[in-house]
């Protein structure tokens, strides 16, 4: 990989964005915070979270790094698939992003976002997702026809009872 293109880090210590002043080094602190999914303010804690930390104003200022934790953390807690296990899934089934995301009746740019962690997959998509990858029969009605019509009222019976 070229060096040109691996992201500059700030050396220590750097500037606290809060206090503004230079005092931001490395630390293992316990941290906590409110992350909004699907509608709901989840608390998500954290006992060791390696994380830059203003020693002036006693605040934690997550980097990059310390927010792919508090991601995985959150992932956890709310008991939601991680994008490797997405990925995995999908892998095991030998399905590409694109064929995948059609079953499901997503976008294909969608599932590459919970695929690399970019987007995290609302529960119901997720509890979707987990249905798809372990029964083959649902696997098998959704390659058939759109998932979107399996089980449902047929389009021609919703359009006669939105017209009465």
């Amino acid at each position: 990989m070229n060096n040109d293109k691996l992201p500059k880090i700030k050396p220590f210590p750097r500037i606290c964005p809060i206090c503004r002043e230079r005092q931001v080094y490395p630390r293992v602190v316990s941290y906590a915070t409110d992350v909004a999914h699907d509608g709901k303010l989840h608390r998500v804690v954290i006992k060791k979270l390696k994380t830059p930390f203003c020693v002036g104003c006693q605040t934690a200022c997550p980097d990059l790094a310390a927010n792919q934790q508090i991601t995985v953390e959150f992932l956890r807690q709310a008991k939601l698939l991680t994008p490797e296990q997405i990925r995995n899934g999908r892998e095991a089934l030998k399905l590409t992003q694109k064929q995948l995301a059609s079953y499901l009746g997503i976008a294909e740019a969608t599932m590459s976002r919970w695929e690399t962690g970019g987007q995290i997959q609302q529960r119901s998509l997720d509890n979707l997702l987990r249905i798809f990858c372990a029964c083959p029969d649902v696997r098998r009605k959704s390659m058939e026809k759109k998932l979107t019509k399996i089980g449902f009222v047929p389009d021609e019976e919703l359009a006669s009872v939105a017209s009465k």
